[in-house]
């Protein structure tokens, strides 16, 4: 994971961005959302046909978080 923990800090240096104003999309909760979340971005879970349903509940439950079937609703979020 220090990579991807490499990639997104030098992201953040390189747009003066943080993790708060940040949302990371992905469909994999474990390797895709925890540590972005952890960090304080926002995340959303794309959800699949062999999403582990405590995954979509962990993903919605999170302050930051949302779980959703489909790319419309990251649009959505983008928006507000």
């Amino acid at each position: 994971r220090g990579r991807y923990f490499d990639v997104l800090a030098h992201l953040w240096s390189e747009t003066d961005a943080g993790a708060p104003t940040t949302l990371v999309v992905g469909d994999n909760f474990e390797l895709d959302l925890v540590m972005p979340a952890a960090l304080g971005a926002h995340v959303h879970l794309v959800l699949r046909s062999s999403t582990m349903p405590h995954e979509a509940l962990l993903a919605r439950a999170m302050a930051r978080g949302a779980a959703d079937t489909g790319l419309l609703a990251v649009l959505d979020r983008i928006r507000r």
